[in-house]
């Protein structure tokens, strides 16, 4: 439960950083690890959950969400 609580809190500090398509990833696949699934399989699925959702809130709702530092996006 630990675990996962710091997993989530570094997912949130990581989202203006690296953004939400790599912090989802990350994190999805760092859960994915936790509960005895493959870290490789929990990021493949995290990427593709972080880029349709990115997607989803961009085009579909027309939100923003974070890109991130490392990719050129504002603090």
């Amino acid at each position: 439960q630990g675990l996962c609580l710091l997993i989530l809190l570094g997912y949130a500090a990581a989202l203006s950083i690296v953004g939400f398509v790599l912090s989802t990833a990350l994190a999805t696949g760092a859960l994915a690890r936790i509960f005895s699934g493959r870290f490789l399989n929990g990021l493949a699925v995290g990427l593709a959950l972080g880029f349709g959702l990115f997607g989803l809130f961009s085009l579909g709702f027309g939100l923003e969400l974070p890109v991130g530092l490392l990719f050129g996006g504002e603090w």
